[in-house]
């Protein structure tokens, strides 16, 4: 049985771009609201006590056709964590890559269910959506 190793580091995304996501307002009513690249406090991850690096970990499913196959990769994963501490918005720059289609796939399935394990981040005392970026690197030892 091979052992694989992944390898995580967590960046806030930095870009210069204006990037908005359309939300309903309390009423119904379809708005445009701002996700920022950059802010005074990012958004921070606990699950029971425990790191995002720590979730992704225990959570995370090497696709048994890929280690069969040899096939190691990193997947950068960019999302957005809203003020309600939920994950949007998640794509990978990798998708289409059909070589490394599961591990995409698995990429993206473990940082969805860390919805809902983040706290929003904040400038000016005020909570805002943030884009987010997590290189995960499958590599077999």
């Amino acid at each position: 049985m091979q052992v694989f190793r992944i390898v995580l580091v967590l960046v806030a995304f930095a870009s210069n771009a204006n990037v908005f996501a359309q939300v309903k307002d309390s009423s119904g009513v379809i708005k445009e609201e701002k996700i920022v690249t950059v802010a005074e406090t990012i958004p921070a991850f606990s699950y029971n006590g425990k790191g995002i690096s720590d979730f992704i970990m225990d959570n995370l499913k090497y696709p048994q056709l890929c280690i069969d196959n040899g096939i190691e990769a990193m997947i950068v994963v960019d999302f957005v964590v809203d003020t309600m501490g939920r994950v949007l918005l998640v794509t990978s720059r990798d998708e289409g890559k059909e070589r490394v289609k599961l591990l995409v796939e698995e990429a993206i399935r473990v940082i969805k269910a860390s919805s809902g394990y983040w706290k929003p981040g904040y400038t000016n005392g005020k909570k805002v959506r943030m884009k987010m970026r997590i290189p995960i690197t499958f590599k077999l030892e």
